[in-house]
């Protein structure tokens, strides 16, 4: 946390994951570390947020350095509603709910605001904001879908402010413009054009992830009845190992695209862990089988050797992690 990192937030998940082991650890300067650890986290957070009320931005939380290598500039500054989203729902507020130190909770509430300002000044939630060159990106990719969770959150860990409108509104016009006829979700939205059929695995994950957030803010049969319908059918393409492929296809899966885009480690995860939380919600023991599966092939599939890679999971696929190395084991 002492150098600048290149992706923040996804730091977010690591402070969450850090108070949680603090809960379990029973050794003192063990549970010391962790939280210290998850703080200087939060601290990162905090420093690289948007404080100038004259800003637009206002409030807005520094995703990540996109490095160019070129003369004109050695980096962009990227921000997006999504990623602000996310690092309120996994960092900020779950380091108020610790420390109850009132900067968190202050941090998110001017996340929130910039975040619902956005939402409905633009027709669509675009990715990025290039800070140094003050544009927003053309267009918005399919992790859009979990950017109402930083509303959930704050509902759950604050409750002084009412966001299901907002919840609802927006996820509702995420449905619209990324749903394809087949019931899967396009990976980019081009205004004007409408969505891709690329079919992301990763990506409806992420749907799933802002699905779940309102049926738990929310309720009501729509959002049961959407996130059930993605549930079943990621379950129809994992493979019998209990993996998910880094791809699905082009507008319905297709097998020959799955198995030649490779393992996604990634979307494994984070699927095994929303449906275990589909389950903790509806006791759907199809979908609860299908999280053992997942979470299986991530334990069998961890490297536990005393290695960089200690911890991690290995896998290869058309874009190996995010490092456009296509096939590359990482």
């Amino acid at each position: 946390c002492y150098r600048m990192p290149c992706w923040l937030w996804s730091d977010a998940p690591v402070a969450y994951a850090l108070l949680e082991l603090e809960k379990l650890e029973n050794d003192f300067g063990k549970k010391a570390e962790y939280e210290k650890l998850a703080m200087d986290i939060g601290e990162v957070l905090l420093n690289s947020q948007v404080k100038e009320k004259e800003d637009e931005l206002f409030g807005a939380l520094l995703s990540r350095y996109r490095y160019y290598g070129k003369a004109i500039r050695s980096f962009h500054r990227l921000l997006g509603p999504n990623d602000t989203a996310y690092s309120v729902k996994w960092a900020l507020l779950p380091l108020y709910e610790k420390t109850k130190d009132e900067r968190y909770l202050e941090a998110s509430r001017i996340a929130l605001d910039w975040i619902e300002k956005t939402i409905y000044r633009l027709d669509f939630i675009p990715s990025h904001y290039y800070y140094e060159d003050k544009i927003w990106e053309d267009k918005a990719f399919v992790d859009t879908g979990f950017c109402v969770e930083g509303f959930e959150q704050y509902q759950r860990i604050a409750g002084d402010r009412n966001y299901t409108d907002t919840m609802d509104y927006l996820m509702r016009r995420f449905m619209k413009q990324f749903k394809l006829e087949t019931g899967y979700f396009g990976q980019n939205y081009f205004p004007g054009k409408g969505v891709d059929d690329r079919l992301f695995t990763r990506g409806h994950a992420w749907v799933l992830e802002g699905l779940l957030s309102c049926c738990r803010a929310i309720g009501g049969e729509y959002y049961k009845k959407e996130t059930e319908s993605l549930c079943r059918k990621l379950v129809q393409v994992q493979k019998e190992d209990g993996s998910w492929n880094y791809l699905l296809g082009y507008g319905v899966p297709d097998k020959r695209i799955m198995d030649g885009s490779g393992i996604c480690e990634k979307a494994t995860a984070i699927l095994a862990y929303l449906f275990l939380e589909y389950h903790r919600l509806y006791h759907d023991k199809e979908i609860y089988h299908s999280a053992l599966a997942a979470l299986e092939w991530c334990e069998r599939c961890m490297v536990l050797e005393p290695t960089p890679g200690f911890g991690g999971i290995p896998a290869a696929s058309l874009s190996s992690g995010i490092t456009g190395l296509p096939f590359l084991k990482v």
